[in-house]
């Protein structure tokens, strides 16, 4: 009996393997030569996709392996509603990455401007140890979800690259990295904090009186080093 669609959104998907443990037929032919575990781990990530849209280095063997294409594999794959073959577009960026990447540019943007402003150059040594910390987040969010080099089938045909996610984590570290530089420089050519005492003083004494006169008042004396 082929798998029950148990889709959270209602849709007709096609199925890897439902709840009750049915496979499809490419999840029948994966765990007949791969082993259970390897379909259960493709259903993990990838339980209502389309064959063309599981980005998976290991599926990506299996169909190496098994002498077919990745069309023939989604022609097995069965559809639902108007027979069409899959075709996947490999431009998907997930919400969660994209917003984080948005949030990181928008902060190491903000960053770089307070550091080269006056401002900037007035506040303390934390503010390029935070402009690189900052940055650093950012290179490392790009390198770590750099899309993986496809993996050639038997038959020369390779699962999809996701483009816009490669183009995504290639600006993430080269802002990063550019970050985390421009943070540096502002450390190395800041100026250490001198022991001179704050800029500002204030003090409260008698009101000055002039010759021959008694002092009845009080005053507030502030003082501004330059």
């Amino acid at each position: 009996m082929f798998p029950q669609n148990a889709s959270p959104d209602g849709q007709r998907h096609p199925c890897f393997i439902d709840g009750a443990g049915r496979l499809c037929a490419v999840g029948y032919l994966v765990a007949k030569t791969a082993g259970r575990p390897a379909a259960e781990r493709i259903n993990q990530r990838f339980q209502y996709s389309n064959l063309l849209d599981m980005r998976d280095k290991g599926l990506g063997r299996w169909v190496a392996q098994s002498g077919l294409s990745l069309a023939d594999c989604a022609l097995i794959q069965p559809t639902y509603g108007p027979s069409y073959i899959p075709v996947a577009t490999g431009n998907n960026i997930p919400t969660g990455y994209g917003t984080a990447s948005a949030v990181l540019v928008g902060l190491n943007a903000s960053a770089m401007v307070l550091n080269a402003s006056d401002a900037g150059r007035q506040a303390g040594r934390w503010l390029p140890w935070l402009t690189m910390a900052s940055g650093t987040t950012q290179l490392v969010l790009g390198a770590t979800r750099f899309p993986e080099e496809p993996v050639t089938t038997f038959n020369g045909s390779s699962l999809p690259t996701n483009e816009s996610q490669k183009l995504l984590s290639m600006a993430n570290i080269g802002v990063g990295t550019a970050t985390v530089l421009f943070g540096a420089w502002n450390l190395l050519h800041r100026p250490a904090a001198t022991s001179q005492g704050p800029r500002t003083s204030w003090n409260v004494g008698p009101a000055p009186a002039g010759a021959g006169q008694r002092a009845d008042g009080m005053s507030l004396f502030l003082a501004r080093r330059f």
